[in-house]
């Protein structure tokens, strides 16, 4: 019976060892992935600037100082382009988009390998509050206390927008209530201010705090591209009318080919790109609302819009081609852009408000609420 025991406390030590020794390695493997995951990620900003690389060398070394005519001009536009653009592209990827107050990355586990803001071991695993037990709660106390539960103190914002069944906007990865415009992207691990989308050439979400970036950042690549595109045009005109073969040798340089169809592959395609974001701009709407059916907004703040009788508080549903926080093109233009028509086009920080609330065109939301009597 001894012998039986020792051999069985002997063979429970080995399965426990046997686990922690398979449990590290899980660990280390799961590590390792996230690693290569992250690393992976940058891959797109590092072929852009190789590409960016390349076009700097096949054009200003091989164009404008091999060139005989003058280029001075040609020169001075083309570096102050490139210089915007590079500002502009840094200035994107390292301007964050902008998060929720109190808002924490999602668990570990998860699938997002973006940039986290709180370590793990600060996470507040607790459950949220049960939903199902607020039925008779008014929708501004169920806030408040929602607000209350995620971050230890009140709500400094009321949040328009709420789910189908008119409760708040609750992301239970974040632990945090969602402002106006926000959404959870499951790549950077966080709820983003006024998400956009998630873009892999800058490895990062385009949101609230680095929207005006990120479209200089596409304006300038258009203007980068195309100006180049238009520059070595008549070059290779000038080679399709030439009558040898050495006098096309002499029109035209490998590398200048390459970078016209390069170019103008790129330049076209953005064109329509950048395009459209203006119209988003304009039309103060991001890639994400453009795609969505339908949302819901609350009314028992606006107005005076009145309560059900549950306490839950009245709730429209948008309606397409109806934005309540559509302002005009201008105000549209300058929320994005700034206030200040001197720095439009220049990559520095002129965002305005914090990212949580929005100001909101009432005889939109008016219209809705007719509309949906």
């Amino acid at each position: 019976m001894w012998m039986l025991l020792c051999s069985g406390g002997k063979a429970d030590g080995g399965i426990r060892r046997i686990t922690r020794r398979k449990m590290k390695v899980e660990g280390v493997n799961e590590s390792s992935w996230q690693h290569l995951a992250r690393l992976c990620a940058w891959t797109p900003v590092a072929l852009t600037l190789v590409l960016v690389g390349w076009s700097y060398y096949a054009f200003a070394i091989t164009v404008l100082l091999r060139n005989r005519d003058p280029v001075l001009l040609a020169s001075i536009l083309y570096h102050s382009i490139l210089l915007l653009w590079i500002t502009a592209y840094v200035r994107v990827i390292c301007t964050l988009p902008g998060f929720p107050r109190g808002a924490r990355r999602d668990l570990p586990g998860s699938s997002g390998f973006g940039r986290n803001l709180v370590p793990p071991s600060e996470l507040d695993l607790e459950a949220p509050p049960d939903f199902d037990t607020q039925d008779n709660v008014p929708l501004i106390q169920l806030q408040n206390q929602l607000q209350s539960h995620a971050t230890h103190s009140a709500p400094d914002f009321v949040a328009l927008e709420t789910k189908r069944d008119g409760l708040p906007r609750y992301c239970n990865k974040c632990r945090t209530l969602k402002p106006d415009r926000s959404h959870h992207c499951s790549s950077c691990g966080v709820c983003v201010l006024r998400m956009d989308h998630h873009c892999i050439f800058i490895n990062c979400c385009v949101g609230w705090r680095n929207h005006k970036y990120f479209f200089l950042f596409l304006f300038y690549t258009v203007v980068y591209c195309l100006g180049m595109f238009g520059y070595l045009v008549h070059y290779l005109l000038s080679a399709m009318q030439a009558r040898s073969s050495e006098d096309i040798r002499l029109q035209l340089d490998f590398n200048w080919v390459i970078l016209i169809f390069v170019s103008a592959a790129f330049g076209f395609v953005l064109l329509a790109f950048t395009g459209l974001h203006f119209f988003y701009i304009l039309t103060n709407k991001t890639t994400i609302e453009s795609m969505e059916r339908a949302r819901r907004y609350r009314v028992d703040v606006v107005g005076d819009g009145e309560g059900l009788s549950d306490g839950r508080g009245a709730t429209i549903e948008s309606k397409w081609g109806v934005n309540i926080f559509d302002l005009g093109a201008r105000e549209n233009w300058k929320s994005v852009m700034g206030q200040d028509w001197r720095f439009w086009m220049l990559p520095i920080d002129t965002t305005g408000g914090d990212g949580h609330t929005f100001q909101v065109n009432y005889d939109a939301l008016e219209k809705l609420r007719r509309m949906d009597v």
